[in-house]
């Protein structure tokens, strides 16, 4: 096993989460360029072939790898809540449930769409010595860093690496060798692979905002998920005690740590360190079997008819997951008031759960709007009654006195003078209850004298008049008839 020196390890994952931030610090650092385009894209040579680029997905400014249909494994450290989004390929997948390892700084989280491939994972406990896909999206190779002190084997101002530059917001893939294992008591058992400058032209090291990327080893089967991305060696000086700066340093001898002066007869390269995953695949089993079922819950099953349609309220946990419901076997969902049978069930891929329940609408309530009536006079002609209820159902009027006022539908006939109470009603239906009465008082007065009301009848005064004819006629005849004498 190759031995390394470790220095102060760093986060090199910020622990803010900002998933708004598109143009955080980006790319992996190499030793054999600073060129800003160098393996952004899949490797083609063959031997790389399927080594991981295609399972690397977009978990805010970080990484993070599906590991089967529903879930992605990331760094612990960088964060994200339930509903954030994760981009794998291309298509936004939204997490749902999150998983926690106590033991290390790998979290799995679970999402509601399913993953089209995922990574295996790489079980074996023989990484030491294999070489290794990594992939990150932190800062860029800057400026050189150069020795002040001449140390064996590192004259003055010889070049030990480059200070962390500016991001450009591009993934980047390199390669390494893991040389060793040790146990960090946050993160748990890490991989470490060292910064070489005899490591080949894709040789390269993580800076800040590599958090979370995913390293891949290949196992003679193909390449597996072995590691991800968490810590970096950091805090070097050019003097003792100086000033610290963050960078890929291949070889430390003639800078110091702290009061340190680093010194050896071979180079002493700094270190990048992953969460090994071949030591928690038993945790990770367990959280993968954890069935996708999803509790179903119904809501808002109380409700009152208002004429339009009713939904019942469906969550599920884990949340925001698609579902179905159907009302008495019906897709629409009911108007009129009565009770039905509801049933939710997830359509979401993978996932099974429903629940049943029963949806009661209740009739509602009316009420009847009826203004007073203005008095009426005998003679008047027959009027209209407006009454409405608020329901919109027809009303019924019906009259206390009809030697008043008789009724027909809506139209008031006057009969004579006098009061009467009109009730204004409203049944009810099947989707209302019916409505309390109103009552209105309707005042007949007498006609005015001399009115044509007042007068006797047309047939009472032609009876007279022939009467008063007749006699008339009878008193005249016998007058006539009083005044002849015998002479």
């Amino acid at each position: 096993m190759k031995v390394f020196s470790m220095a102060k390890p760093l986060f090199i994952g910020a622990i803010i989460w900002f998933f708004s931030s598109l143009t955080q610090l980006h790319a992996v650092i190499f030793y054999s360029t600073a060129d800003p385009n160098y393996n952004t894209t899949a490797p083609t040579d063959t031997s790389l072939a399927n080594s991981g680029w295609q399972w690397v997905g977009y978990w805010g400014s970080f990484q993070g790898a599906p590991i089967d249909a529903h879930h992605f494994l990331a760094a612990n450290h960088v964060g994200g809540s339930v509903g954030d989004l994760f981009t794998f390929q291309g298509v936004a997948y939204t997490t749902v449930r999150t998983f926690g390892d106590s033991a290390s700084d790998l979290r799995i989280w679970e999402v509601r769409e399913a993953f089209p491939t995922w990574a295996p994972l790489y079980r074996a406990s023989t990484e030491v010595g294999r070489t290794l896909m990594v992939f990150g999206r932190g800062v860029t190779r800057g400026a050189e860093v150069r020795t002040t002190v001449a140390v064996t084997g590192a004259p003055a101002n010889s070049l030990a690496g480059w200070q962390w530059a500016n991001s450009d917001g591009k993934l980047r893939w390199g390669q390494n060798t893991v040389v060793g294992t040790f146990t960090h008591a946050t993160f748990g058992e890490q991989l470490a692979a060292t910064f070489d400058k005899t490591g080949g032209s894709n040789e390269c090291h993580l800076g800040t905002g590599d958090s979370s990327g995913p390293l891949f080893i290949n196992d003679g089967a193909g390449w597996k998920l072995a590691g991800v991305a968490g810590l970096v060696d950091s805090g070097f000086s050019t003097t003792s005690g100086g000033a610290t700066f963050n960078a890929a340093i291949f070889d430390k001898r003639g800078l110091y740590i702290g009061t340190t002066l680093q010194s050896g007869p071979s180079a002493l390269p700094s270190a990048f360190y992953a969460t090994r995953v071949s030591v928690r695949t038993t945790w990770i089993d367990s959280v993968l079997a954890t069935p996708l079922t999803a509790t179903v819950t119904l809501g808002n099953l109380g409700q009152t008819y208002n004429g339009s349609s009713h939904l019942v309220a469906v969550t599920t946990n884990p949340v925001g997951l698609f579902f179905s419901v159907t009302y008495d076997g019906a897709a629409t969902a009911p108007t009129n008031a009565g009770s039905y049978s509801v049933f939710a069930t997830v359509t979401s891929p993978g996932y099974t759960g429903s629940a049943s329940g029963t949806l009661t609408i209740a009739k509602a309530l009316q009420t009847i709007s009826f203004g007073a009536l203005a008095p009426a006079t005998a003679g008047d002609p027959a009027f209209a009654l407006s009454a409405t209820a608020t329901s919109g159902l027809p009303v019924t009027y019906t009259s206390s006195n009809t030697a008043v006022a008789t009724i027909t539908g809506s139209t008031v006939t006057i009969v004579a003078p006098g009061t009467t109470t009109i009730t204004a009603d409203q049944a009810g239906s099947a989707n209302y209850y019916g409505a309390s009465s109103v009552n209105q008082t309707l005042t007949v007065n007498p006609a005015p004298p001399g009115s044509a009301a007042s007068d006797v009848p047309l047939d009472s005064a032609l009876t007279i008049s022939l009467f008063a004819l007749l006699l008339f006629v009878t008193g005249s005849s016998h007058l006539r008839k009083s005044t002849r004498r015998t002479t």
